[in-house]
Formats: structure tokens, sequence, C-alpha cells
């Protein structure tokens, strides 16, 4: 896995990078449509597929962030609700988790209108690549939307709590 540009997780509310694992392993796999209470049933391979993708975006955190929490098990989402169309912002909306990453299992693309975008200080446009992932940092200032254009938007969704991005406990 390359790098990771922490630049713009603090200046533009958002890191990507690409990572390393089966992405055809889920294809099998009944997504739910987002839903935080639906449980998928995930067979061995996807399981340790699924540990393979946690520990490598576990090994980005840690060299930012020495302390962070996953606050519930990772979800396997389809699609876009209409809530999640419109700009808005986790945490503050109350969520247990003021950061997330999202793994793309899908392309978006300009012909598929298949993308997340991020508002800041400038709004950002991201279309993922299969393997993908965008981190989202949920600090206030942030919002972020995503959009479901053409084609099938299939997403597993990484909710983790970091105690230094918590402006509550900022003086």
């Amino acid at each position: 896995m390359a790098e990771v540009d922490m630049t713009t997780f603090f200046a533009d509310g958002f890191a990507q990078g690409q990572l390393q694992f089966d992405t055809y392993a889920f294809d099998d796999l009944e997504f739910p449509q987002i839903d935080y209470d639906v449980q998928v049933k995930l067979s061995e391979y996807q399981k340790q597929q699924l540990d393979k993708i946690k520990t490598q975006l576990e090994l980005v955190i840690k060299k930012t962030f020495p302390e962070f929490k996953l606050t519930e098990e990772p979800g396997f989402w389809q699609g876009v609700t209409k809530e999640n169309n419109e700009f808005h912002n986790d945490f503050t909306f109350g969520d247990k988790f003021n950061s997330n990453i999202l793994v793309y299992l899908e392309e978006g693309t300009m012909e598929n209108d298949n993308y997340i975008e991020v508002l800041g200080v400038d709004k950002c446009r991201i279309y993922p690549l299969r393997g993908d992932f965008v981190w989202l940092n949920q600090q206030p200032q942030f919002e972020h939307r995503a959009n479901n254009g053409e084609g099938i938007r299939r997403v597993i969704h990484f909710p983790y709590y970091i105690p230094s991005l918590d402006n509550k406990d900022k003086k």
C-alpha cells in the first residue's frame, strides 16, 4: 500500500488510498441498502479479506493517531439514501464516530456519476477506484455527501472514534 497524504485529511476533510485485497471476494454477497442494523453473513474467506482490509486501514491510522477505536462492526452498504445524498457531518449529527473510512468495491466515474464529495474550504469530488478507500474527517468544519448515479455503489464502512479529533476535548 502506498503512503497516504494526510495533508488533505486536515486541509480538505479526506484522505484516500488503495488497499491490497481481493476486491471480488464480496461480489456474491447481498449488500443491504445503507442501514446500520443489518448484519450480513460472511464466508470464512470474506472474513479473512475483511480482516486484511481492517489491518491495512489501522496501520494507516496509527501513523498519525496512536489512539483510536472502531465504534461498531464494519457496515456493508449498497446505494445512497436521500439523507446521505445531501451534505452532512455524521459526528455533529450525533453518531459515535468522528472519522470513518469507506472502502469502495465498485469504480466511480464521471460516466456512472458515482462519487463522494467533501466540502471544507473547497468542494472536492472523488471518483474512487475499485479497492480504494476514502477516509473522512468528521470534524465540524467538514461535510460530505455520496452520489449513486447509475449502476451499483457498494462500500464497506469502518467507523472510528479518534479522541484527538474531538474538538470538545480541545481547550
